[in-house]
């Protein structure tokens, strides 16, 4: 076998596991746009509980009396299930200032540095909220005024964070492969807003 045969292989193999890991990054792209639909559901939910309730009220003097705590759970549930979208649409926040300044190997290595840093610290967060959520389902715990079960809806922040860990490591595997296998290419930019992720 020649040598450059063998200095190709691996390259070759990165090649393959890549194109693995964009399939899987696209797959929980989808999960993503998915959950950002649910969100837009709850956004609806609350706009028509407030509108129905606020009716009732003045209308008839009958207000619904879980207003206020099923509002403040499905703001909760958009919050949570708006996070992964963001990721892939690229609306987190970010500085540039000399970041385009750096070769394309740096941009790549730090990026993927950094993903790999918000895993571990996600993956931590991922915990607590379980066991939170968890304590909050042994005690039976619901909210004070209409007695609505918490742990149900407690149970959207660990499941939002755990896509948003998945769309993270999906990403840090994409650029480490990139690197490895020599595709050193920038993205265009917009293209988190085409549905891709921008490398900053």
């Amino acid at each position: 076998m020649t040598d450059g045969t063998s200095r190709g292989g691996p390259r070759a193999t990165a090649r393959r596991l890549l194109a693995a890991a964009e399939r899987i990054q696209a797959v929980i792209e989808a999960l993503a746009r998915l959950a950002a639909c649910l969100a837009a559901l709850a956004v609806v939910g609350i706009t028509a509980l407030l509108v129905v309730s606020s009716i009732k009220r003045y209308l008839f003097s009958t207000p619904i009396p879980e207003t206020e705590e099923l509002s403040s759970l499905l703001f909760l549930a958009m919050s949570v299930l708006a996070i992964p979208c963001g990721l892939y649409r690229g609306r987190h926040v970010r500085l540039d200032l000399a970041w385009r300044h750096l070769p394309i190997r740096w941009r790549l290595g730090l990026e993927a540095i950094g993903l790999v840093v918000a895993c571990l610290a996600l993956g931590l967060l991922v915990r607590e909220t379980l066991l939170s959520t968890f304590f909050a389902y042994q005690i039976g715990a619901r909210t004070d005024m209409n007695e609505i079960r918490i742990w149900p809806w407690q149970l959207l922040l660990p499941a939002g964070l755990v896509l948003f860990l998945a769309g993270l490591a999906a990403r840090a595997a994409v650029v480490g492969l990139r690197l490895a296998a020599g595709r050193l290419v920038d993205e265009p930019p917009g293209a988190a807003d085409a549905g891709g992720l921008q490398l900053h």
